[in-house]
């Protein structure tokens, strides 16, 4: 019976596996590794000296974070001094407010024996213009 005939029988068909020809492959290609990078090797002086810059390196960034730090609390410290010397300046401020507050200025005036006068006289200069200072100045020998 021929094998379309038995499916459409509904007979079961076993093949032989091992009876089957083999598939054709293409041959395997061998893959290749993209080279490996070279380490950078350097001679024994080269190590030496690059340990060399890295240890500098370092000690100079250490250098530059104390001096930093340094700074920080001079500036600290001076921002602490301007704070307290705004203080006292306000301080001194009022107490000099305080101070020439006229009422103030009668009280103490008042304690130390001074009394207020009963007529006050006040004085009038003569005008001093230039021509009377000039003709002043000329007319006065010295």
């Amino acid at each position: 019976m021929s094998p379309v005939a038995q499916r459409a029988s509904g007979a079961v068909v076993r093949r032989d596996v091992r009876a089957r020809p083999a598939i054709s492959r293409p041959p395997r290609r061998e893959t290749t590794t993209a080279p490996a990078r070279r380490v950078l090797s350097l001679s024994p002086r080269g190590r030496i000296l690059a340990v060399v810059v890295a240890v500098v390196s370092l000690f100079s960034l250490a250098g530059v974070q104390a001096q930093l730090v340094s700074g920080q609390k001079q500036l600290d410290r001076l921002d602490a001094q301007v704070a307290e010397k705004r203080t006292r300046n306000e301080q001194l401020r009022a107490r000099a407010e305080e101070l020439s507050a006229p009422e103030r200025i009668v009280t103490t005036a008042k304690e130390l024996g001074m009394v207020e006068p009963e007529r006050v006289t006040y004085l009038v200069a003569p005008s001093t213009t230039a021509e009377s200072v000039a003709a002043a100045a000329a007319g006065s020998p010295r």
